[in-house]
């Protein structure tokens, strides 16, 4: 073979601590065939204990964040600055596999922002609504957006609340909630109903 190899591993230091180093070892060789024996070695052993420490907080750190948006009863959809789905939650996950729709609202990397203007385009007055209100967000001309719509579905006709806030920290970007508010639209619509049967001819 080549005579070298790299690894990280870890170490437990006379007082017990542990540590991870990054080594680098390159063997030479003289000689063909079976001939061929080594003669001296070079080997460079760095402790990268910091990193390797820091790349654990981040990692549990982000566990933690994606711990707290799949506990969220809604549907989360987090977008980068151009509207590309950057990440979702369990809630929003599965109500795309149950309808459907993942290849639209859950794959990395589609464009949400996309899908509003092509349903825009189709003559949807509520995608229209919402592209201009989450463009807005996005641009700065406002903090957050708060909609209802209706989004139709394999099951039944269904009703949301989106509501969008500009991320406060990191590259800028959207944090988008979807709450089905079909329940209470209904009982909207029984009242609206019950008023109009009551009302005096």
């Amino acid at each position: 073979g080549p005579g070298w190899f790299a690894m990280d591993h870890r170490v437990v230091w006379p007082d017990g601590q542990l540590r991870w180093l990054r080594v680098r070892k390159q063997v030479l060789f003289e000689g063909e065939g079976t001939g061929r024996h080594p003669v001296r070695a070079m080997l460079a052993a760095l402790d990268v204990t910091a990193k390797k420490n820091a790349a654990e907080a981040v990692r549990r750190s982000e566990e933690f964040v994606r711990g707290i948006l799949d506990s969220l009863p809604q549907q989360v959809v987090v977008l980068d600055a151009s509207g590309v789905v950057r990440a979702v939650n369990e809630p929003w996950a599965r109500f795309a596999h149950d309808n459907g729709t993942e290849d639209i609202a859950v794959c990395g990397g589609a464009n949400y922002l996309e899908v509003c203007r092509r349903s825009a385009a189709a003559g949807d007055t509520y995608a229209q609504e919402a592209l201009t209100a989450l463009e807005d967000v996005l641009a700065g001309r406002r903090d957050s957006c708060v909609l209802e719509y209706p989004r139709p579905t394999p099951k039944r006709e269904q009703w949301l609340l989106l509501q969008a806030q500009r991320l406060l920290y990191g590259p800028p970007g959207l944090i988008v909630s979807h709450i089905d508010i079909t329940e209470r639209k209904r009982a909207e619509e029984a009242q609206r109903n019950q008023e109009e049967r009551n009302r005096p001819v």
